[in-house]
């Protein structure tokens, strides 16, 4: 959720729970790879994000993630039919209801003016 929430955003949120590098993590120590520690934001276009998992049982997981760009009017309503991912949450199912009439209802509210 956190790489498409990034795609979709043009932010990349930080490791709220990453305080240091355990020993072994090479990559980090060396450089070659930077834990998220403040906001960083994605300035390209044409963002691809790779996600890879890995798990003790020996299985492996590997997701590469492209922005798909939209056309939209001038007005900036998108004008193609694919569909949309939305982020919902709450502890009660009557939270997560409620969010969501909020938001399309929210919508609607965009519409008219």
């Amino acid at each position: 959720m956190k790489a498409v929430f990034a795609i979709e955003s043009d932010v990349i949120t930080p490791n709220i729970q990453f305080k240091k590098a355990k020993k072994r993590m090479v990559g980090i120590e060396k450089g070659r790879l930077i834990p998220m520690r403040k906001n960083t934001f994605l300035a390209a276009h044409d963002v691809v994000i790779e996600i890879n998992n890995f798990e003790f049982d020996g299985s492996d997981g590997h997701l590469i993630l492209k922005r798909f760009v939209s056309k939209k009017s001038e007005e900036g309503e998108v004008m193609d039919d694919a569909p949309r991912l939305v982020y919902v949450s709450g502890r009660t199912e009557e939270a997560v209801i409620s969010t969501t009439l909020e938001r399309l209802n929210r919508k609607q509210e965009w519409k008219k003016n």
